[in-house]
């Protein structure tokens, strides 16, 4: 059997940034005298091999979704949402409050949040999504139950932190607002056709979410935070499902070209 160049490159590619990811996740450095720095570092660039070589696979198979953008107001919503995902009763109130402000500790969590939306969302919505995709006919039904599906697994996917030692509560937590981030990116994704669209959303979902935490204190779960940021959230996802499953029949048929 003949195997293309191309094909050759792309799976050196993959093997060695994948092989990265694995080195580096088992062996911290640090190269920075400042321990948040350290830890934020470690945690960005096992993710950011992995990234490379995700985006290696959607390229050897000549994924489309790296250009072009369509309708591009249908990330508003997913926009707010992400927003909306800071704890601002933690912070206006007093309880929470920014501790490491320095350019490098911005810098890296910047970089941390925007790897792990890259890498998330070019597995998830770049490699899974599609494959879930086209196991269905290329109708509405198909549609939401590619959407449901993949939303779910993005969600469970996160039940790996049960061995990273998160007890089960918060966990459970972590799955529920996970699949939700994992819903609104996908429909990010149907209507906006470009997965970098998905990465930023999804990478400023996580700067909001886990700004507080990483570079200062304050709990985001207490009840006013879960009030303002649920009851939008709600209103997101009706109008999220009122869309797809408005979604006429040759919108559906052309995403086979594209996803």
């Amino acid at each position: 059997m003949n195997i293309s160049k191309r094909t050759l490159i792309y799976s050196a590619i993959i093997a060695t940034f994948a092989g990265f990811a694995v080195l580096f996740d088992f062996l911290p450095i640090s190269p920075f005298k400042d321990g948040v720095c350290n830890a934020l570092f470690n945690k960005t660039l096992p993710i950011f091999f992995a990234m490379i070589a995700v985006a290696a696979f959607m390229l050897l198979n000549k994924s489309k979704l790296f250009k072009g953008v369509n309708k591009i107001y249908f990330c508003l919503p997913a926009l707010f949402i992400a927003v909306n995902n800071f704890p601002f009763y933690t912070y206006f109130s007093g309880s929470g409050r920014l501790i490491y402000t320095n350019a490098e500790h911005w810098l890296l969590f910047i970089a941390y949040c925007a790897a792990v939306g890259l890498m998330e969302e070019f597995l998830f919505r770049g490699v899974l999504f599609p494959l879930i995709f086209h196991l269905f006919a290329p109708n509405r039904g198909g549609l939401i139950k590619s959407f449901l599906i993949s939303s779910v697994a993005f969600g469970l996917f996160h039940i790996v932190n049960l061995f990273s030692g998160a007890n089960f509560i918060s966990t459970l937590i972590q799955i529920g607002y996970a699949t939700f981030i994992g819903a609104i990116t996908t429909f990010t994704l149907i209507k906006t056709r470009n997965i970098f669209i998905c990465a930023f959303v999804h990478g400023l979902y996580n700067f909001c979410g886990t700004l507080l935490p990483t570079l200062g204190y304050g709990s985001w779960t207490i009840w006013q935070n879960a009030l303002i940021t649920c009851i939008p959230a709600v209103a997101v996802c009706a109008y999220v499902l009122y869309c797809l499953i408005k979604t006429p029949q040759a919108e559906i048929k052309s995403l086979y070209g594209v996803i």
